[in-house]
């Protein structure tokens, strides 16, 4: 899984305009968050036009350089992070839980080691949790 947040040495979490704006992390997670628009992504041919309303955001809060293909393969490697996280969440959360279930330290560097797989987890759980992905999670 290479990371596609440095694409032309341009990072995605500090392109943002000013203090005030978003970034492009920002803008594809928004975007991503709205109602219905990552089951539109799960289920579409296409994800050109997806990412066209992506760059308009992005043009909205002064952002010029990306382009539909780095979108489409940030929300591929998002969609593979979350899919690590969510293995390694259902393996060893429960674990954690009925063994120990007042042992706040080990369930939350459990917890840490989740976050550790997927940065923006707690975001994406709340996105891509409940709803197929556009590759399915196979669990180990």
């Amino acid at each position: 899984m290479s990371n596609p947040f440095q694409i032309k040495g341009i990072t995605w979490y500090y392109d943002q305009i000013d203090d005030q704006g978003f970034c492009s992390m920002q803008v594809l997670l928004s975007w991503l968050a709205a109602p219905g628009n990552y089951q539109r992504w799960c289920h579409a041919p296409s994800k050109l036009p997806l990412c066209a309303e992506v760059l308009i955001d992005m043009q909205d809060e002064t952002i010029y350089h990306q382009n539909e293909t780095e979108i489409e393969a940030v929300v591929e490697y998002l969609e593979e992070s979350f899919r690590i996280a969510k293995q390694y969440y259902m393996r060893i959360m429960p674990t954690l839980v009925a063994t120990n279930p007042s042992d706040g330290w080990r369930i939350a560097q459990g917890a840490k080691k989740v976050i550790k797989r997927c940065e923006h987890w707690i975001i994406l759980n709340e996105i891509m949790g409940g709803l197929p992905t556009t590759h399915p999670i196979i669990y180990l």
